[in-house]
C-alpha cells in the first residue's frame, strides 16, 4: 500500500486542492509559511535603496511581473493620481516573469515615478516595509501571501489587497479589501487621505513564526505516525 500526504501553505490552497482531487481531503495538511528570523533580528540599520525614495511618500508592491499578479491594473490606477498625489513613486519589486503587456506599457509611460527593482538587500526590504504609505497587492490568486504578513510585522501603516480567500484568512483585519478587477475601486483606495492605520505587528509575529510553524508539522507528523 503507497501512503502519501501533501502538506501546503493555507486552508484556502487545501481548500481549492480538496475541489479538484477530493479523495486526497483526508492526506491533506496546512503549515503556514513563516516570516524570516533573519529578517526580523536584523541587526543593520533599514537602508533606503537608490532611487530617491521619500518616506511615507511611496506605494510598494512585491512580486514576479505576471498576469496572475495583477500589477498592471495598479500602474494604471497610479497614472490616475491627482496634485495631491504627484510626488509620490510607486514601487514595484520582483523579477520578470512572461508579462510581456506589462513590460510594454511600462516602458512607454516614461512615468519616473514608478519604480523597478529586480533585488534588494534585506535592509533595504525592511526599510520600504517600514515607511511606505501602503503596500499594495492586487493578485488574482494566491497560495499564501508573505509580503503581507511581513509588511505587518514591520507595521507597514497601510496594506490594501485584493478581496480572495488566502488574504481574508492570513489578515482578516489588518487589510483594506478590494477587487482586484475594480480599477476605480483601486484608484479611490490609493488615494484615499482618510485612512484609519492598523497595528498588528506582534499578533502576526507570533501567529506566523519560525517556532509556531515548526510546532505545526511536529504535530502534523506525530498524528501521520500514530495512525500509520
Amino acid at each position: 500500500r503507497e501512503n502519501f500526504y501533501i502538506l501546503t501553505v493555507s486552508e484556502s490552497s487545501k481548500n481549492d486542492i480538496v475541489k479538484l482531487f477530493p479523495i486526497v481531503s483526508r492526506k491533506i495538511f496546512v503549515v503556514y509559511n513563516f516570516i524570516s528570523n533573519h529578517l526580523l533580528e536584523n541587526k543593520i540599520a533599514p537602508t533606503p535603496p537608490t532611487g530617491e525614495l521619500e518616506s511615507n511618500k511611496f506605494y510598494l508592491m512585491i512580486g514576479r511581473y505576471m498576469p496572475i499578479k495583477n500589477t498592471l491594473i495598479v500602474v494604471k490606477a497610479f497614472q490616475n493620481r491627482s496634485s495631491t498625489f504627484e510626488n509620490y513613486s510607486l514601487v514595484i519589486l520582483g523579477r520578470k516573469g512572461w508579462y510581456d503587456e506589462f513590460d510594454k506599457f511600462v516602458e512607454t509611460t516614461h512615468d519616473r515615478n514608478i519604480k523597478l527593482y529586480d533585488f534588494i538587500s534585506d535592509e533595504s526590504l525592511t526599510w520600504l516595509y517600514q515607511n511606505c504609505y501602503a503596500l499594495v497587492n492586487a493578485s488574482l490568486y494566491e497560495g499564501f501571501g508573505l509580503p503581507l504578513i511581513e509588511a505587518a510585522a514591520f507595521d507597514c501603516k497601510r496594506i490594501m489587497c485584493s478581496d480572495i480567500p488566502v488574504f481574508r484568512e492570513i489578515l482578516p483585519n489588518a487589510t483594506v479589501f478590494f477587487e482586484p478587477n475594480n480599477q476605480t475601486q483601486i484608484e479611490n483606495l490609493l488615494f484615499e487621505q482618510q485612512y484609519e492605520e492598523r497595528g498588528f505587528s506582534n499578533e502576526i509575529k507570533t501567529k506566523f513564526s519560525l517556532e509556531k510553524s515548526t510546532s505545526q508539522l511536529l504535530n502534523i507528523l506525530n498524528q501521520i505516525t500514530t495512525h500509520e
